[in-house]
């Protein structure tokens, strides 16, 4: 039978075995279970630094914004109301082109495959890429 005597006594030589080992828990919890790492890994310690940031930033585009795309670099919107997509720069805002896609067609979707921006259209059922 387990008393605490007994017990404060088994996580004491636990506690002192494992400070002798020299083998830090964040070293154990980066190589895994099961067996004994060499050393920790520091690629594999992640430093998180908070800081305040502006998260209201908006910019300028046609009218009735519907859909947005990120390609990598630029921010394409399409803008429903007035039959344009409008290309962005990205760390700035500033406007690198305005474009119509078609008399009548109301861009609403867009969308990014890698290489090229598709605009879906939503009067005449059809799509542009660019």
């Amino acid at each position: 039978m387990l008393t605490t005597k007994s017990v404060s006594k088994t996580l004491a030589v636990s506690l002192l075995g494992f400070l002798l080992s020299g083998t830090s828990s964040m070293a154990w919890a980066q190589h895994g279970t099961g067996s004994s790492p060499a050393t920790a890994n520091p690629l594999q310690v992640a430093l998180l630094k908070w800081y305040k940031a502006d998260t209201t930033t908006t910019f300028a585009v046609g009218n009735e914004p519907s859909g947005v795309a990120f390609d990598g670099a630029n921010i394409w919107v399409a803008n429903f109301g007035d039959g344009t997509v409008t290309k962005l720069q990205a760390n700035d805002g500033t406007v690198l082109g305005t474009f119509t896609i078609g008399t009548g067609v109301e861009p609403f979707g867009v969308t990014f495959d890698g290489a090229h921006i598709w605009i879906a259209g939503y009067n005449r059922a059809m799509i542009s890429k660019f």
